[in-house]
């Protein structure tokens, strides 16, 4: 029986050769890539673990009976909110007020104060997208307030408590929040949508010992228009 033997080519050889070397090639291409893409997502993860912005829920750490809260220091223990209140802030001054906001909640400077019997503005960030610092989501969860839920306001030492009666969405061009109230009112104000500042959530509450809810109207359904 004829034995058959299949005899290479040079060229066969030579492109066998440049197969193999373009294979090996690719291979330690695609290893390498994967390699540096695994450093690369190992870095960003350690950056992320160590640079994020810390939550609202850290404030928790801040006890009632802390000096600077008991000084000027707002709760609103249902959204599990505690933070100090920084009094006077220029709301005028994005540069200044966004530095006052790195400590804790900001007094509108011109209204009035607890016990003054008027409006008390108070407003915060909601979203580190917009914020720095460890307060740059203190009012995340402001959203979820509703109709006689208590906030707790602290000045000099003496305790003030509010009951929450409306809660609604604004143009962010509205200034008309600001002026002063015939009696006492709590507002509080953040950005809104969460991680824009298209408009304004505002949440308006009154002194618990003078409030009628019966009087009270109160928007339960927030737009986002």
């Amino acid at each position: 029986m004829a034995k058959f033997q299949f005899h290479f080519f040079p060229e066969n050889r030579e492109k066998i050769r440049l197969t193999i070397v373009l294979i090996i090639f690719a291979v330690l291409i695609l290893g390498l890539t994967s390699w540096g893409f695994y450093s690369l997502y190992q870095c960003l993860n350690k950056i992320n673990l160590t640079e994020r912005p810390k939550s609202s829920q850290t404030q928790a750490s801040h006890r009632e009976s802390d000096p600077q809260i008991q000084e000027f220091g707002i709760i609103i223990s249902k959204i599990r909110v505690i933070a100090p209140v920084i009094k006077n802030v220029n709301g005028k001054n994005k540069t200044k007020y966004n530095q006052e906001l790195q400590r804790g909640v900001a007094h509108y400077q011109g209204t009035a104060l607890p016990g003054e019997n008027s409006n008390i503005f108070l407003f915060a960030h909601s979203s580190p997208a917009i914020g720095e610092g460890p307060y740059s989501e203190i009012f995340s969860r402001l959203n979820e307030l509703a109709k006689d839920d208590e906030i707790t306001i602290y000045f000099q030492n003496q305790k003030f408590n509010y009951l929450v009666t409306e809660k609604k969405v604004i143009d962010k061009t509205q200034t008309s929040i600001l002026l002063p109230t015939k009696t006492e009112q709590l507002t509080l104000m953040t950005c809104w949508p969460i991680g824009t500042n298209v408009k304004r959530l505002i949440i308006k509450a009154l002194p618990k010992n003078k409030n009628d809810g019966s009087k009270l109207s109160y928007q339960t359904k927030i737009e986002e228009r």
